[in-house]
């Protein structure tokens, strides 16, 4: 049959003994006849009504047939199979059938890859995980039979499997046998000489006979730092390696986590990479001068909410400064020193330090001596930017303060938290903020919130909550990449772009990025934000040193690594396709043609009448 594009508008009748064909024939035969009566029969024009009369003709058999709407059958490609091939890592995984899938999907239908739709997928599977619904929902809306090629290992959620629902499934699953990988690993992304790097690494394992001895090292190139035992058997097993901040030096370092021995056929989830900054000084300083409660909860706290590295120092005697970590003596110049390298300085006391400071500051005073500001004062959330940490917390049923140091917010500076009274009288502002000189700075003027800590529960939460957000808020200000954009992650899995946040404030712009991989290749790009200020750099396999244009460095990685070379249940079975007709038709409303051919019969036959004199 022919398509309906071939009607006898265009290129002649269809077969007579199609159904749509008979219907249009009988409709080209109408509009001739009226179109006859109305010129010939009516208006009596003679010769002069062939030109008129064809345009009427031919517009009123465009608008007949549009009003039937008959069915025509589609061309074949259109009937054709859409075959979607699983086009994530773990096709290429070691056991697995990718090369026979690929014949199978050529031989069933037109070939469509699947696997990451952030992923322009070309031929090859190099997706970085296995979704299939957005491709499968757009496969369908098609009308066209579907079919999926696949391992069955799918990340996709139970609630988007039914869209599976009559659609053909041919299953090539990997072949089975032991598999070990090192699922992930956790360390501090900056550190100081005098740190220890302290790395927590996972590995998982299914198919294992047993519990085999192994090891994990930890390499900086062909260095060894260091390495631990470890017992790997069927499911999760954790080792833990400390490595002295001094044995790296000062730098960039970009670390390789491996197992030392190959358990598995598939060895390159057996590498992970871990970039780690080693910095001189700290990166955030905490000063207690004296030392008490406040210093102490608040050192241990900012251990835990921020990743740089933190260090403290605390005067228990007048002139006498001590390391708040192992309470070892330190000359005050080294203080001083490290207060004004620090990108974040806390002053608790220690107001003789304050002009040492050269990055972003919080101070929080002490009271000199009794005076009216003690007593139980409540807190509350005012509209600061850390008082969103607060959301949600029962603030004023904490335990109260002990006292509030008088504080006043002008000009743009922001309150965070305001106190009152026995929960009656003025509030008062508690914690300002403010950006003196372009560094950002905080007053805590509220004594007595070490308590929130010492109580657990939501009130502590709420102490970390708090700080967290202040450290973030200053922290903003100061970032040591230092540029209009930085890495979200530093490294990423095989398959995965790199995402770039926006920091330079004001409206995203493009940003020009020069990347330099180990070997000495150089790459240039544009990085092009969304609305959300992200913007993604898909790279190959390799450590990369970037520059981006008006400032700002770095190192990324896209570590050889990928959840998809370990085996993951199979989340779907093989199921036959549904029976589609062959015969399939499609309303010839369709056709968009016939719409401009109707447009312009109408427009051509009213521009003859007006030449000819007749309206």
């Amino acid at each position: 049959m022919r398509d309906c594009s071939s009607s006898p508008l265009v290129a002649g009748f269809l077969p007579p003994t199609d159904t749509g064909a008979m219907i249009l024939a009988l409709v080209l035969i109408a509009a001739v006849a009226l179109a006859a009566v109305a010129y010939h029969g009516l208006e009596r024009l003679g010769r002069r009504a062939l030109l008129p009369a064809s345009l009427r003709a031919i517009a009123w058999a465009s608008l007949g047939v549009l009003l039937l709407n008959p069915g025509c059958p589609l061309p074949p490609e259109q009937s054709r199979p859409i075959v979607l091939l699983d086009g994530s890592l773990s096709m290429r995984a070691a056991g697995a059938r990718f090369d026979a899938a690929l014949a199978d999907a050529r031989g069933a239908g037109e070939v469509r890859l699947f696997g990451d739709p952030e992923t322009r997928l070309d031929s090859v599977p190099v997706a970085g995980r296995s979704l299939l619904a957005p491709a499968l929902a757009a496969a369908r809306a098609s009308g066209r039979p579907v079919i999926v090629v696949t391992d069955g290992e799918l990340a996709d959620s139970l609630e988007s499997l039914p869209l599976l629902t009559g659609v053909g499934v041919r299953l090539f699953e990997r072949k089975a046998g032991p598999a070990v990988a090192i699922a992930s690993v956790r360390g501090p992304a900056r550190i100081t000489e005098r740190d220890t790097l302290r790395l927590s690494a996972d590995i998982h394992a299914s198919g294992m006979a047993g519990r085999v001895a192994s090891a994990i090292t930890v390499r900086s190139g062909e260095k060894v730092l260091g390495s631990a035992p470890v017992a790997i058997g069927d499911g999760l097993s954790t080792v833990e390696i400390a490595i002295p901040g001094r044995a790296l030096g000062a730098g960039e370092h970009a670390l390789t986590i491996a197992l030392r021995d190959s358990l598995d056929t598939e060895r390159r989830d057996d590498r992970r990479l871990q970039l780690v900054t080693v910095s001189p000084t700290p990166g955030v300083v905490l000063v207690a001068s004296p030392g008490d409660w406040e210093s102490r909860f608040l050192y241990r706290v900012l251990r835990d909410v921020t990743d740089l590295p933190v260090e403290g120092f605390v005067e228990l005697v007048r002139g006498q400064w001590k390391r708040m970590s192992n309470l070892q003596p330190v000359d005050g110049a080294e203080v001083r020193q490290a207060v004004s390298r620090a990108d974040l300085a806390i002053l608790r006391g220690a107001t003789d330090l304050a002009q040492s400071v050269r990055g972003a500051s919080l101070e929080w005073p002490i009271p000199a001596g009794a005076d009216d500001s003690g007593g139980d004062w409540y807190l509350a959330a005012a509209d600061g930017p850390p008082a969103g940490a607060l959301a949600g917390a029962p603030v004023d049923s904490f335990a109260p303060m002990t006292a509030l140091l008088p504080l006043s917010a002008e000009g743009t500076a922001w309150t965070g938290l305001t106190a009152q009274a026995g929960r009656r009288g003025t509030l008062r502002p508690a914690l300002i903020g403010s950006v003196k000189n372009g560094a950002r700075h905080v007053v805590i003027g509220a004594q007595g919130l070490w308590r929130w800590a010492f109580r657990g529960g939501s009130s502590e939460q709420a102490y970390r909550s708090l700080f967290a957000g202040t450290v973030d808020w200053l922290l903003a200000g100061q970032d040591t990449i230092r540029g209009r954009a930085r890495p979200v992650r530093t490294v990423v899995p095989n398959g995965r772009p790199i995402a770039f946040s926006w920091i330079g404030g004001g409206v995203t712009e493009p940003v020009a990025i020069r990347l330099r991989g180990s070997d000495g290749s150089t790459l240039n790009d544009t990085l092009t934000f969304d609305g959300s200020g992200h913007a993604g750099l898909r790279l190959p396999v390799g450590t990369y040193t970037y520059q981006l244009s008006g400032g700002g460095r770095g190192i990324v990685a896209v570590e050889e690594y990928s959840d998809e070379w370990f085996p993951r249940p199979v989340v779907v079975e093989t199921a036959v396709e549904a029976p589609f007709p062959s015969d399939r038709r499609q309303g010839i409303r369709e056709r968009w043609w016939l719409f401009a051919i109707g447009i312009i019969a109408l427009c051509g036959e009213w521009v003859v009448r007006r030449r000819m004199g007749l309206r």
